[in-house]
C-alpha cells in the first residue's frame, strides 16, 4: 500500500522509543515527542498517505510499542501515550478542517475516541 510510509513510520517509532528511553532515564524531553510526531505525520502525508492510513500505520505501531512496555516504566509509556494523543489530535484537526468530518477507525467508531484505545 504505502511502502515508503511504512518505512517512515518505523523510522519515527525508533526516534520516539529513543525519546521515551531518555525520559525514563530522567532526562528532560519537553516536546521532542510532539516534534517527532509532527514530522512523521507530515512525511507520511507527503507520501500521499491519507489521515486514516497514518492513523493505522503509525498509530498501530505506537500502540504495539506501548503495550510491549511494562506498566512500571511510567515515563516511557507517558511519552508514547502523549505521542499517540498528539497524532490523533493532528489527524482530527486536519480531517475536521479539510473535510468537515472525522475519520472512522477500523472498528467503525469515531476516531475522537481513538486516544482511549491506546490504553486498552
Amino acid at each position: 500500500m504505502y511502502t515508503h510510509s511504512n518505512k517512515i513510520a518505523v523510522r519515527y517509532l525508533r526516534i520516539l522509543t529513543s525519546i521515551a528511553e531518555m525520559a525514563e532515564n530522567g532526562e528532560l524531553v519537553s516536546d521532542l515527542s510532539h516534534s517527532a510526531v509532527r514530522a512523521c505525520v507530515l512525511a507520511m502525508q507527503a507520501d500521499e498517505a491519507e489521515p486514516i492510513d497514518v492513523y493505522h500505520i503509525f498509530g498501530d505501531g505506537l500502540r504495539e510499542k506501548y503495550q510491549e512496555v511494562p506498566a512500571a516504566r511510567e515515563k516511557y509509556r507517558a511519552v508514547l501515550e502523549s505521542a499517540f494523543t498528539h497524532m490523533v489530535f493532528m489527524l482530527l484537526q486536519e480531517e475536521f478542517v479539510d473535510r468537515g468530518h472525522f475519520p472512522q477507525t477500523a472498528s467503525g467508531e469515531n476516531s475522537a475516541n481513538a486516544a482511549v484505545e491506546l490504553t486498552k
